[in-house]
């Protein structure tokens, strides 16, 4: 047996360990950027809900109050044309939880669509940027 023929178990243990090391790096790595996306995000991001407008008649107040503070800001968030995985990402919620809250905004304020949520959302609270 030649010197060359019995370095090939060592080189394929050397090839197999350098595999699992770089394996093991690489999930690592996966683990790490898992961890810094859900870093918390600055407060900036988060949609600030102002209370309702006093100019606002009385159904439609009732309307406003009906929603619990996260419905707020997920309506807030849909209006503006965000995505339910952008709001999610956003809230720290899942997709679900945002569809969720999406169907009890539909039903406590009474529309259908997100355009139509949209215009009532800009009705009940943007009502000073879009009515001189």
């Amino acid at each position: 047996m030649s010197t060359a023929d019995s370095l090939y178990p060592f080189v394929y243990v050397l090839a197999g360990a350098l595999a699992l090391f770089l394996f093991a790096q690489s999930w690592n790595w996966v683990r790490r950027q898992r961890t810094r996306i859900r870093v918390a995000r600055p407060q900036s991001e988060l949609l600030v809900i102002p209370p309702a407008p006093p100019e606002l008649s009385s159904q439609q107040e009732s309307q406003w109050n009906l929603l619990t503070v996260r419905e707020k800001q997920v309506a807030g968030f849909a209006a503006r044309g965000l995505s339910n995985s952008e709001i999610a990402f956003r809230l720290r919620i899942s997709s679900g939880t945002v569809d969720t809250h999406l169907k009890n905004t539909y039903s406590k304020l009474d529309v259908h669509s997100r355009t139509e949520l949209a215009y009532k959302f800009r009705d009940l609270v943007d009502r000073d940027n879009h009515h001189p």
